[in-house]
């Protein structure tokens, strides 16, 4: 996953197009257990980027999308956040949401 930046979060935020960003932290444990299933959703989504935020590297990015609990997974379509999940979440929950977000 590509590291997300304020400029290029503004950059995907005007260009109204479908992505991912996942917040997390390294020394989160449930963020590192959930590498596996963003990885595997990734594959199966590659028309969406996805990309990542360590909220301790970009406290900017963390306050701006006001994360309050990590893992936090945010999909964004418009211009704005469509579907979140938080915390350890199943692979077709994720799915599904962002699937419901395609179709926006």
């Amino acid at each position: 996953m590509e590291k997300l930046t304020p400029e290029l979060l503004d950059q995907k935020l005007q260009s109204g197009e479908a992505f991912v960003v996942d917040y997390h932290a390294t020394w989160c444990e449930a963020c590192r257990d959930m590498i596996p299933v963003i990885r595997e959703v990734q594959e199966e989504y590659p028309d969406i980027p996805f990309y990542e935020v360590d909220i301790d590297e970009q406290p900017e990015l963390k306050n701006r999308a006001k994360i309050k609990a990590i893992p936090m997974m945010m999909m964004y379509k418009g211009g704005r956040v469509r579907e979140f999940v938080y915390g350890k979440t199943a692979k077709d929950i994720i799915e599904r949401k962002l699937g419901m977000v395609q179709r926006i």
